[in-house]
């Protein structure tokens, strides 16, 4: 089923001004209408290699070698997220808002997903190779992170047609949602491997349940704000600069979504940890593991921020005259574990209906990247293009930490 979801989401894709940054920018002022499709999806991590991250999500045995290996890469912070952004927009331009000649109207629709974690490399361990090794050690789990958000945007905006400039406002349909966060935590085993003392110390919420797979369980809205600075440079070539801010709202769960707070020290005896975590099934369907460590439960209503992006970019130019551009930017996104992902490039447009682009990048979920992309235009009739922003994750499961594509297109109605 897991491997199905992430076949299915890297190739439901595409658009002209892809979300990933290192957009293009291209001259319209089209008379007639024009969609678009567009995805960016991906998932990076700065500790976590391919090899690791497939036994999660495929299945299989994680071999003393595979823990080894991650163990001996651990850091102050172990990050793993991704962002899953499928959806297409209609853009009209006949269709001129307050009677301004030069504004369209544009409609959106797209399916989100978000994931933010982080693991302690205390807790890595622990949970990995239990307390055994640990005896007279205070094993620190303070900071750990644990963010997933599912949720549709419908948006409704305007755009102007000569820069391609947006704001548009949406209505955020959520599907399911889980969030937890610890603080102050940490487990002791003393030197008599007879007691264990835990504190936890955090709180956290989920919906009420995760299925279907759009499940509605909360309302929210969002503001889209994207402008392009047209400049020149000394040689009088146009240099096109992108400021783009995304999800500037929120999400309001309904009333009966899950409700958890612990601040608490708790003392067991007689048990190795990873048999407080191998409990069957069913104790985990029933979250008795969370009474047996502390946690209080209940039942209420949830505010939740969207994962709200800001970027700032010197784009590719395909009306340029120039045709080898540099390309630099950045994106941020307001999560406590993703670091600013700074990237610098070229952009190399031999033909008028063709571009490619290659790029260094460091941030995000992860460490350096490398990044490709290629662009065509077919006559007057639509765009499409493709790449990633990780050549070497798509390639190497050893070397690789995360798997990323883009797909995008567009045509003229």
């Amino acid at each position: 089923m897991k491997r199905h979801f992430l076949l299915l989401a890297f190739s439901v894709q595409a658009a002209p001004f892809s979300q990933e940054p290192a957009m293009i920018f291209t001259d319209t002022l089209k008379e007639k209408a024009w969609v678009t499709f567009s995805a960016f999806d991906y998932y990076s991590s700065n500790t976590f290699n391919n090899t690791y991250v497939d036994k999660w999500l495929f299945g299989g045995e994680i071999t003393s070698e595979i823990k080894n290996r991650t163990a001996d890469k651990l850091k102050v912070n172990n990050t793993l997220g991704a962002e899953f952004e499928n959806g297409l927009s209609h853009y009209s331009p006949m269709i001129n808002p307050f009677k301004v000649q030069r504004l369209g109207l544009m409609f959106s629709f797209s399916d989100n997903h978000f994931a933010s974690i982080n693991i302690p490399s205390d807790l890595y361990r622990t949970v990995m190779y239990g307390n055994s090794a640990y005896v007279g050690d205070t094993m620190d789990f303070s900071f750990g992170n644990f963010q997933y958000q599912h949720y549709q945007k419908i948006g409704l905006g305007l755009f102007d047609e000569k820069t391609m400039s947006s704001i548009s406002l949406s209505y955020i349909a959520g599907s399911k949602s889980a969030h937890f966060l610890l603080g102050d935590s940490w487990m002791t085993t003393n030197e008599n491997v007879d007691t264990v003392t835990v504190k936890f110390q955090g709180s956290g919420f989920a919906t009420e349940r995760f299925f279907p797979y759009w499940a509605f369980l909360g309302s929210g809205f969002s503001i889209d704000f994207d402008y392009n600075f047209l400049l020149k440079n000394k040689l009088g070539n146009r240099q096109v600069v992108n400021l783009r801010v995304r999800n500037l709202g929120a999400i309001f769960w309904n009333r009966s979504s899950n409700l958890f707070a612990v601040d608490s020290i708790n003392y067991y005896s007689g048990f190795d940890v990873k048999d407080l975590l191998s409990q069957d099934s069913t104790a985990f369907q029933d979250l008795k593991i969370l009474d047996t460590l502390g946690f209080q439960r209940g039942k209420g209503f949830k505010a939740e921020w969207l994962p709200v992006e800001l970027s700032l970019q010197k784009c590719g130019d395909q009306g340029s005259a120039q045709n080898v551009q540099l390309i630099l930017g950045f994106k941020a996104i307001l999560s406590a574990d993703y670091f600013p992902y700074l990237y610098a490039g070229a952009y190399y447009k031999p033909k008028q209906f063709m571009s490619f682009s290659s790029r260094l990048s460091y941030g995000g979920f992860g460490g350096f990247k490398w990044g490709i992309d290629a662009n065509f235009w077919i006559k007057k009739k639509g765009y499409i293009g493709f790449g990633t922003f990780d050549v070497i994750g798509l390639v190497s499961k050893k070397m690789g930490y995360g798997r990323g594509l883009s797909f995008s297109c567009s045509f003229n109605l």
